[in-house]
């Protein structure tokens, strides 16, 4: 499932960020336990890094807080604004209070526009090229 794939390479890198700022951060997905969610929820977390489905679960049951989330990353949001998942994305901005938002996409498909223009009152938008390659960024 790409979306557990994004996760994983995600939370790695939150991982290794955060180890010398001893920030916590935990990997929620699909295909793992939700009872281990739940312990390691119950822990200090600073980051929860998590496939639409599960956050959306977790919250459900209040486990996961939404509310009390100041900041939401979407990465590859022009995914996750599709069909299969708008619908939960939706649900899980209706959950949270007035977050900072970001979202991170190589294309700006008509999706996107009309959920920042909904949910992100002032956006900055950084281009780093004009041609949609990484070119340049490291």
């Amino acid at each position: 499932m790409p979306n557990r794939e994004l996760a994983m390479q995600t939370s790695f890198v939150i991982k290794n960020l955060g180890k010398h700022k001893k920030i916590e951060s935990i990997i929620c997905t699909g295909g793992t336990s939700v009872k281990e969610d739940f312990f390691r929820l119950g822990q200090t977390v600073h980051v929860v890094v998590a496939t639409p489905g599960r956050i959306l679960d977790l919250a459900s049951k209040n486990v996961a807080k939404l509310m009390d989330c100041n900041f939401l990353v979407l990465d590859e949001v022009d995914k996750l604004l599709s069909q299969d998942f708008y619908s939960v994305v939706q649900m899980i901005m209706d959950l949270m209070n007035k977050p900072q938002i970001a979202l991170f996409s190589a294309t700006y498909p008509q999706e996107i526009k009309v959920f920042q223009e909904k949910y992100v009152s002032k956006p900055l938008f950084v281009k780093p090229t004009e041609e949609l390659t990484l070119k340049g960024i490291t």
